[in-house]
């Protein structure tokens, strides 16, 4: 993974090929990600592929769904 500073608060992270502008958490809008946005996706997504596999395993069944959020403290 490749990220480079474009100036102010952005910059582009490339993921395995695939360009992503990322925006300060601080002055991002509803649609643009932060860097904290990929970090919830990634402990979300590794929490719930884990479960959804161990469940798998055991031959049960599932709508999974994992919700995360944070909270930054000044």
């Amino acid at each position: 993974m490749e990220i480079k500073y474009l100036g102010g608060v952005e910059c582009i992270a490339n993921i395995k090929g695939n360009e992503m502008k990322l925006v300060s958490g601080k002055i991002a809008k509803e649609n643009e990600i932060s860097p904290i946005d990929l970090f919830l996706a990634g402990v979300g997504g590794c929490t719930i592929i884990n479960a959804g596999r161990e469940l798998e395993k055991n031959g049960i069944k599932a709508d999974l769904r994992c919700e995360v959020s944070a909270i930054k403290e000044d």
